[in-house]
């Protein structure tokens, strides 16, 4: 295996940059302008791949397990070496997202434990860190309104990636928290996740209890929250009465 790596060239594993770019901004033309990550302005020119760093250590890791899994493919094979094909799948690039969401946590826990270094310290008392779901759901949460946007959940997630919000926010549709739908508007098609009423959570039901608990308000705040529609535009209030699933119950807003 290592041989095959050697001969691997740099210029190849760049050829693989550029193919996991152009695979993952290919998936996201066809998406609306609102699962677009922001700055994603990354030159073909290597001294250029360094814009977006989430974006650029996703690239490099699916880069390494493309490269990996073939070499590996290769040793199983009786040690016969092709050429490394120079185009990663969406799969692929999707394993690289999570994987390197798992790796940024177990960092974040890491660097406490060494701050939390004292020789006057007894014990060592680790903070804990929300995962991406835990933090998905509570920027959910906490948005004024009864809906929320892809794009404003970026925002508020310090411009993680939109496919990466996209599927916690499916997850939270399973759990019956809300509902994902992609609407056509005057700016063009626009992924809005309708949050269900504070009325219709019931603390009985477990998915609904881990949620509430995970983000870490009561059911009183949720509903102040989804209830405020000072940030909403007259079209996005029209938008909410045609396609919230409860917008029977929530006539009262308006």
């Amino acid at each position: 295996m290592a041989a095959a790596f050697k001969k691997f060239r740099s210029e190849d594993i760049l050829s693989l940059y550029k193919s996991a770019y152009n695979t993952k901004n290919s998936l996201e033309r066809k998406e609306d302008k609102e699962n677009e990550t922001p700055n994603l302005n990354i030159s073909l020119d290597e001294s250029e791949m360094m814009t977006s760093k989430d974006t650029i250590h996703i690239l490099r890791l699916a880069a390494v397990l493309h490269v990996f899994q073939h070499s590996f493919s290769c040793g199983l094979n009786d040690g016969c070496y092709t050429p490394t094909p120079l185009e990663i799948t969406k799969s692929r690039l999707k394993q690289a997202m999570v994987l390197y969401n798992s790796l940024s946590q177990q960092k974040s826990l890491f660097v406490q434990a060494i701050a939390s270094c004292d020789r006057d310290t007894p014990a060592l008392h680790l903070k804990p860190v929300a995962t991406f779901r835990d933090r998905v759901a509570k920027a959910m949460c906490k948005s004024c309104g009864p809906f929320v946007t892809i794009r404003q959940l970026q925002k508020r997630l310090k411009r993680s990636l939109a496919e990466n919000i996209k599927i916690e926010l499916e997850m939270l549709q399973q759990n019956g928290f809300g509902t994902l739908k992609t609407i056509k508007t005057r700016h063009g098609k626009r992924n809005f996740f309708f949050k269900i009423p504070g009325n219709c959570i019931d603390m009985e039901i477990g998915a609904h209890s881990t949620i509430i608990k995970s983000v870490g308000i009561n059911i009183d705040t949720y509903e102040s929250t989804f209830n405020d529609l000072s940030t909403l535009t007259d079209e996005e209030k029209n938008l909410t009465i045609q396609h919230h699933p409860h917008a029977g119950g929530i006539e009262g807003l308006w």
